[in-house]
């Protein structure tokens, strides 16, 4: 017996697939310009430097107001700490006298942790207190910025 043959399978020709072209951002040297009307006939070019300017003191402004909660919340968490680690010591000394070893560990524990607490809430204020003095600064330097815009605007009528 003979056995049946198997097809022939013929190897097809490869196929080009374009390229994918990637969308090219648009230019940025070339600052967009809006007009607005001032005092009736007059019209001043709000440039993007402007634009940019408010949008950074607006940002600013809400990241000052998180970190004010932030401050609060970690002022909260320190006083919160001091009662406890007041707490733990008065009932640590008290175990001590009636010899409960147990206790005591549980206390100490407790005690260590309290203050490694208080300790890193202290470290997040201070570093919140420093990101607020960073932020007070932008917002009175992009201030500035732009009120020389808003000078040079009206000089150049």
């Amino acid at each position: 017996m003979s056995q049946p043959k198997k097809p022939v399978v013929q190897a097809k020709k490869p196929v080009k697939v374009p390229a994918k072209t990637a969308k090219k951002p648009a230019s940025k040297a070339v600052a967009p310009v809006k007009k607005t009307a001032i005092k009736g006939k007059t019209t001043v070019r709000v440039t993007r430097v402007t634009r940019i300017v408010t949008h950074i003191i607006r940002r600013v402004v809400r990241i000052v107001h998180i970190i004010r909660r932030v401050i609060t919340y970690q002022v909260k968490r320190i006083v919160r700490t001091a009662r406890v680690i007041v707490k733990t010591q008065l009932a640590l000394s008290a175990a001590k006298k009636t010899k409960n070893s147990r206790l005591i560990v549980i206390l100490t524990n407790k005690l260590t942790s309290a203050k490694k607490n208080k300790v890193d809430a202290k470290n997040r204020v201070k570093v919140a207190k420093a990101q607020k003095k960073v932020a007070k600064v932008v917002v009175t330097k992009s201030k500035k910025v732009q009120a020389s815009k808003k000078i040079s605007k009206k000089s150049s009528k």
